[in-house]
């Protein structure tokens, strides 16, 4: 059987790429995996399944990226499903999560952003370490302005833009990930930042370890995907610290996430158990 992992042209050597421990398992099963550029001009008819992996460039270019997982989705299997990315792509999603009962990090959603509205958030107990601006369809920590003075505020255009208070934790614990396959809890791991930092990515120097969670933590993992229109084949929970300690939600990976298979024993053949299931249905 064949399947084409999708990837992209400049991916970042920096960043944790392990999936070929799974690959790997797969291969012993007469089940081959070969990288594809998801931009490319594929028969995806000749693949069994197409698995969305490194195609870490989407954000730029969703509208065009979207229309390759449809015409994917027609032709062939296509994990996660079209219609769970779409919905995944654009971090509003948040908003309908924390309407069914899912705790997230406070969140504003703008279209623009003033400065007058920066320094009013400011000047907020809630925001008493700072806030940070995202774009609602980004990665990797791009266009991403963490701001503590209104001086390190820098304009952005019009678009799609949320605001969050700094959550100190991050740079005291830092983030956590929860890991299922077909819905069912794999592994976990915790991304601590360099000192002085405050993003998790491993491209800007932070350590990763496996994590043991606790029952609870888990439970809240479970319970955030049952929230979802569908079960993903895929899902990395990415969890917070607030203050008081309690986990919250700040991002939902389905699209193209980081698996860390390699920090854990039995990560592996749980994703190669996941591709294999999607293949027999």
């Amino acid at each position: 059987m064949k399947i084409a992992s999708l990837s992209c042209k400049d991916v970042n050597p920096n960043t944790t790429i392990d999936d070929h421990f799974a690959f790997k398992i797969l291969e012993k099963s007469n089940i081959k995996v070969t990288q594809v550029l998801w931009d490319s001009d594929e028969d995806w008819k000749q693949f069994d399944l197409v698995i969305i992996r490194t195609t870490w460039d989407y954000t730029e270019r969703l509208e065009e990226f979207l229309n390759v997982l449809h015409k994917i989705s027609l032709e062939t299997k296509l994990i996660n499903s079209y219609d769970l990315i779409k919905w995944n792509a654009n971090k509003r999603y948040l908003i309908e999560l924390e309407k069914l009962g899912i705790k997230i990090i406070p969140t504003l959603f703008r279209s623009e952003i003033s400065i007058d509205e920066i320094k009013s958030l400011l000047n907020k107990t809630e925001y008493q370490d700072g806030l940070v601006i995202k774009p609602c369809v980004g990665a990797s920590s791009k266009n991403i302005q963490f701001i503590k003075s209104i001086d390190e505020f820098s304009s952005v255009p019009p678009s799609e833009w949320f605001i969050q208070p700094m959550q100190k934790m991050i740079q005291i614990n830092g983030e956590f990930s929860l890991f299922f396959f077909d819905g069912e809890y794999s592994h976990a791991i915790n991304k601590l930042p360099k000192s002085g930092d405050y993003r998790c990515q491993e491209e800007y120097g932070s350590k990763i370890t496996d994590w043991t969670p606790t029952e609870s933590t888990i439970q809240m993992g479970y319970e955030i995907l049952k929230k979802l229109p569908e079960i993903p084949s895929y899902a990395r929970v990415d969890l917070l610290q607030n203050n008081s300690f309690e986990f919250q939600l700040i991002e939902l990976e389905l699209i193209e996430p980081c698996l860390y298979i390699g920090f854990n024993a039995n990560a592996p053949k749980n994703l190669a158990g996941m591709i294999k299931k999607a293949l027999e249905h």
